[in-house]
C-alpha cells in the first residue's frame, strides 16, 4: 500500500490492513482504526477481528499506521501526523480496492476508539481525506492535539504519565482542531459510562447546532438522542447521533 508517496519501510513497515468479508457486490465498508495512546497496539489483536461483522454483510476493514515517534514525532523536516497520512492511504486503498471485495467505496464509515477515536476525528477535519468516507464512529475520543510547539515540548521533557504522541494541529496536514465542526461526514459519538470522572469535560465535539460532550454532568449541551446501548471491551457504552438524524 501506498504511503502517500513515502518509500515503504521509510519510518518501519507498519502499514499493512486486513479485510474481511462474505459481501458479493455493493456492502457497506467499515474501516478500524486501532487505539493505544498513538503509541502501541495492533490491527492483529484478536478482538479486533472482524469475522462478525463480515457475517453479518459488512466488508470489515482494519489497519496498522505508523505509532510513536515514527508516526507523531516532532522531528526536524519529516512532516507531521504520519500515523494519520497512513489511515488516509487506507481509504485511498479502499477507495481503488474494495469492490474486488464486495465493498461499496461509496459507503465507508471509518470508526475507532480511544486514540483510534482521535485518529477518525482528525481524518474529518483533513483535505487530504475529504470525499474517502461518509460517516465516522467515535468512541472514547482522546481529546487532545497538539500544536507543533507542544509536540516539541512533551517529547522533549517525556514526563511520565503523560502521552507523548498526539496529532499535531500544523496547519498542513491537519489545518485546525478537529473538536469544533463543520464536519461534512455524518458522525456517531460513543463513550462508556465509567469515563465521566477522568474526562473532566475536556472531551467535547461540537458541530453547528449540537455538542456532544463526553462528561456526563455536561449533558446540557446535546440536543441528540441516546440511538442505543453497546457492551464492548471498553465497558457498557451509548452512541448518540445529532438531532436532525433521530427519528421521531
Amino acid at each position: 500500500m501506498d504511503r502517500d508517496g513515502e518509500p515503504t519501510g521509510g519510518f518501519g513497515d507498519a502499514h499493512t490492513l486486513n479485510v474481511w468479508s462474505t459481501a458479493d457486490r455493493d456492502a457497506p465498508v467499515l474501516l478500524w482504526v486501532h487505539g493505544g495512546e498513538n503509541t502501541v497496539g495492533s490491527s492483529s489483536q484478536p478482538e479486533y477481528a472482524g469475522d462478525h461483522l463480515a457475517s453479518l454483510g459488512i466488508v470489515f476493514v482494519s489497519c496498522n499506521y505508523r505509532l510513536a515517534e515514527d508516526g507523531y514525532g516532532a522531528l526536524d523536516g519529516v512532516r507531521h501526523n504520519r500515523g494519520l497520512l497512513d489511515v488516509v492511504s487506507a481509504l485511498r486503498w479502499i477507495r481503488r480496492n474494495i469492490t474486488a471485495y464486495g465493498g461499496n467505496p461509496g459507503n465507508v464509515t471509518v470508526a475507532g476508539q480511544s486514540s483510534g477515536a482521535q485518529t477518525v476525528a482528525a481524518l474529518m477535519v483533513m483535505p487530504a481525506a475529504r470525499g474517502l468516507f461518509h460517516k465516522a464512529v467515535v468512541h472514547s475520543l482522546a481529546g487532545r492535539f497538539f500544536t507543533p510547539a507542544q509536540a516539541r515540548e512533551t517529547q522533549h521533557r517525556a514526563d511520565p504519565g503523560v502521552v507523548h504522541h498526539q496529532p499535531v494541529v500544523d496547519g498542513d496536514t491537519l489545518p485546525r482542531s478537529p473538536l469544533e465542526g463543520p464536519y461534512g461526514v455524518e458522525l456517531m459519538v460513543c463513550h462508556t459510562a465509567d469515563e465521566d470522572e477522568y474526562c473532566n469535560g475536556t472531551c467535547v465535539l461540537c458541530s453547528g447546532s449540537y455538542c456532544v460532550w463526553w462528561s456526563m454532568s455536561l449533558w446540557r449541551s446535546w440536543t441528540g438522542c441516546v440511538i442505543g446501548s453497546v457492551a464492548g471491551s471498553s465497558g457498557r457504552s451509548r452512541g448518540f447521533v445529532p438531532a436532525s438524524m433521530c427519528s421521531a
